[in-house]
């Protein structure tokens, strides 16, 4: 005669009972969550459940500054961009103290990026001269700011710090290029695509960005020419877009959370 256990039978029954349980549950966050990057909010959810976890069991582990680090782009995606700022706002106030430098720098960096998407130009650049030696994708983030508020011979030596790094830097000669078109020289922006072209001729964005400066010039003739180039190199390039806009009218903010 077989003997049942019954308790590991009713163990195993209740197993499978919390599982489901489980499974409703997060399939119903799933389901209930707005419209947009499923994966990103269940992200959002998970790291925001950890926080609360860690907050209670063991609060010297849990970092309030990532946590509201954490929600920045996940409400840009709901279109909270009140919710946002408050957010990144809480991050950089939150920071405890014996983080590193670098910590705070992509913070204040971050928040720029975040300006730059709302299309608060004056307001980034503040936040982007908080970094100290800043990157090469920070320092062409600082001159096209600077260029907007007419600040050129400022921004032209950000500009020459990143060829003087890389003499064939599509973000030095494009910063370079946006400084002089601003400033009225139109010929020089042409002539500084020119000069990376002769560098490196093989790039199509090259001659598309080349090939804007002429269009805005009047030079359809050139303009035609270099679009042509750079099909041919790329067919599928994209021939409306320059770095500067893809820079300062970006599709998609821009948050590096550590």
């Amino acid at each position: 005669m077989a003997i049942v256990n019954l308790k590991n039978s009713s163990r195993k029954s209740d197993i499978k009972t919390l599982c489901i349980v489980i499974g409703i549950f997060l399939f119903s966050i799933w389901l209930c969550t707005p419209p947009g990057n499923k994966f990103a909010q269940m992200c959002f959810w998970g790291s925001n459940t950890q926080y609360v976890i860690a907050k209670m069991f063991n609060p010297e582990q849990a970092s309030e500054y990532k946590f509201h680090w954490q929600n920045v782009k996940y409400l840009v995606d709901m279109g909270d961009k009140k919710g946002a700022f408050r957010e990144m706002n809480k991050a950089i106030s939150t920071l405890p103290s014996y983080m590193p430098e670098s910590t705070l720098y992509a913070l204040y960096k971050d928040r720029g990026n975040l300006k730059i998407y709302y299309g608060d130009y004056k307001s980034a650049l503040d936040d982007y001269l908080l970094i100290n030696n800043p990157d090469i994708d920070a320092k062409y983030k600082i001159a096209l700011l600077l260029n907007n508020i007419e600040k050129y011979k400022i921004a032209i030596g950000y500009c020459n710090d990143i060829i003087n790094n890389d003499e064939r830097s599509y973000f030095g000669f494009s910063c370079v290029a946006d400084t002089y078109f601003k400033a009225g020289r139109g010929l020089s922006a042409v002539r500084a695509f020119d000069l990376l072209i002769d560098r490196d001729p093989g790039k199509a964005r090259y001659y598309i960005e080349r090939a804007l400066y002429r269009k805005a010039l009047g030079d359809t003739i050139g303009y035609n020419q270099d679009v042509d180039k750079a099909k041919s190199i790329s067919p599928s390039v994209d021939t409306n877009l320059s770095l500067v806009d893809e820079t300062l009218r970006p599709k998609r903010v821009k948050i590096n959370c550590l």
